[in-house]
């Protein structure tokens, strides 16, 4: 009976904190997000040669007369790089950057910036990368806790 209690008081405890974390991934209604400007940018348009990278700034504005509070993360990947066919190939997991977000409240009209680094790297299986190949991606700012993306920029990987 006690271990019975022990692993409910468990489960139970585990539930709560899914909740919890669901909620407040969920707790950002679309009107919010109306209020909120996603940019993307990136420090060069292609990379040429093994070892090359690209820095990735993805800026985020209040755009309301009122202050917003909008999930932050510490996390490097407030992006992700899509190939010519659509698949994500980086970062490596953007649900566990999401399940450590914090929140940070900006005024109207304050921007503030998520920066990371892509490598011209792709996922090839659980940490496992491998260069990727030639071809045009397309990079995309993300909101981790939102379904807020940005517009795409294009980048274009040559041969290396």
């Amino acid at each position: 009976e006690r271990t019975m209690r022990l692993r409910l008081v468990r489960g139970t405890a585990l539930a709560m904190a899914s909740m919890m974390l669901l909620g407040a991934c969920s707790a950002h209604p679309t009107a919010m997000l109306d209020s909120v400007q996603l940019e993307t940018y990136v420090s060069a348009t292609e990379l040429r040669t093994p070892g090359d990278s690209v820095v990735i700034r993805v800026v985020v504005t209040n755009t309301a007369s009122t202050p917003h509070t909008v999930p932050w993360t510490a996390c490097p990947s407030a992006f992700e790089v899509r190939d010519a066919a659509g698949a994500s190939v980086a970062p490596e997991d953007l649900r566990t950057c999401a399940l450590i977000a914090q929140q940070r409240t900006l005024a109207p009209g304050e921007s503030a910036e998520l920066t990371g680094v892509w490598r011209g790297e792709m996922r090839s299986g659980p940490r496992e990368w491998l260069t990727a190949p030639a071809g045009t991606y397309r990079v995309y700012g993300r909101l981790l806790g939102t379904e807020l993306v940005s517009a795409p920029v294009t980048l274009h990987v040559r041969a290396r």
